[in-house]
């Protein structure tokens, strides 16, 4: 059942929206999918944040699969992920699949509103706009295919998907745009993706210019007095396309870490250029996760928003927490 805010005043057309539930919550209206949310940032393009996203994504439906098959959990988890890159998706892209679209599924929402105004996000509304990606083991929701399709959607009407989603799936994965540069306080952000984030992971290369701007975004999502962020420890930051220091090929680890005061670094993916490319081009991501290296980054990040006990799952083996944790 999807839980609402209130009811409709009298003659009053504004749609009305879905119950927002605290990102900690899982299990939200009595849903058997955990309905936990993490996100992909970045205000600098370029730095992997989709490939980081995607990654994630088929690993942690693979070591979901491997988990029930070992009897740590007793089914495999079931993943979205949503491209809210209004201006210009690249899952899609990844992925090799361009239809349906969120456009079609607010055109169809917006027809069928029901009659006390809600968004009518039922189950099978939202299976006719999903893409299932049987290869890789999760479902996607691909973003608008022109920027002038997306202004015409409320921000609201993307918060109650993001709502609608958790009712139906254990982990949402958001891929987010990059902001306006100068915009760190972007208001489509602010209003629909920091305050649904149970993890909001800044994904951050070993360049001067792109670490500089991620200390202006951590600065600025910190000073917001907890207005954008429900608990402080939400956002994290992965460091990705990380080389081997060599005179002044890279900045240090240490240099990032002074970089993000307050927003911890929770995993450090190695530079794998090839692989990177084969997978952007073919949309299997199976060589890149699994990569030396790559995996076990991409292991840190999967044991950070899935440990709690909340979460309900549990995806790896003592003996393979005890290799991940103490990397």
């Amino acid at each position: 059942v999807l839980e609402r805010q209130g009811t409709t005043p009298a003659g009053d057309t504004t749609p009305m929206r879905l119950k927002d539930h605290a990102p900690d919550e899982t299990y939200v209206a009595g849903s058997r999918y955990a309905g936990r949310v993490i996100t992909f940032t970045s205000t600098k393009g370029g730095v992997g944040k989709t490939t980081t996203a995607l990654s994630v994504a088929t690993l942690l439906a693979q070591q979901s699969t491997e988990a029930t098959s070992n009897g740590l959990t007793d089914r495999p988890l079931k993943i979205c992920v949503m491209d809210l890159d209004r201006a210009d998706g690249q899952v899609g892209f990844y992925l090799k699949q361009y239809d349906p679209t969120i456009t079609g599924l607010y055109r169809e929402t917006l027809t069928n509103r029901d009659p006390s105004g809600y968004n009518n996000l039922t189950e099978d509304t939202l299976n006719r706009y999903i893409t299932r990606n049987q290869a890789l083991g999760f479902d996607t929701l691909l973003a608008p295919k022109r920027a002038s399709d997306a202004e015409h959607i409320e921000e609201d009407f993307y918060r109650d998907v993001i709502q609608a989603l958790r009712r139906y799936y254990d982990v949402i994965i958001l891929d987010t745009s990059v902001p306006v540069p100068g915009d760190y306080n972007d208001g489509f952000l602010k209003k629909v993706v920091y305050p649904a984030s149970y993890r909001l992971y800044y994904v951050v290369e070993p360049v001067s210019a792109a670490v500089l701007s991620m200390t202006r975004w951590v600065n600025e999502i910190l000073d917001s007095k907890g207005t954008l962020l429900t608990r402080p420890d939400t956002a994290r930051v992965i460091v990705n396309k990380m080389v081997p220091k060599n005179g002044n090929n890279t900045v240090s680890l240490e240099f990032i870490d002074k970089s993000s005061p307050g927003a911890e670094i929770v995993s450090v993916l190695p530079f794998k250029l090839q692989s990177a490319w084969s997978t952007a081009n073919t949309g299997l991501f199976g060589d890149l996760v699994n990569s030396p290296g790559f995996r076990e980054g991409l292991e840190w990040v999967i044991d950070d928003f899935t440990s709690d006990e909340g979460f309900g799952h549990r995806l790896f083996s003592d003996r393979e927490l005890l290799r991940i944790r103490s990397n």
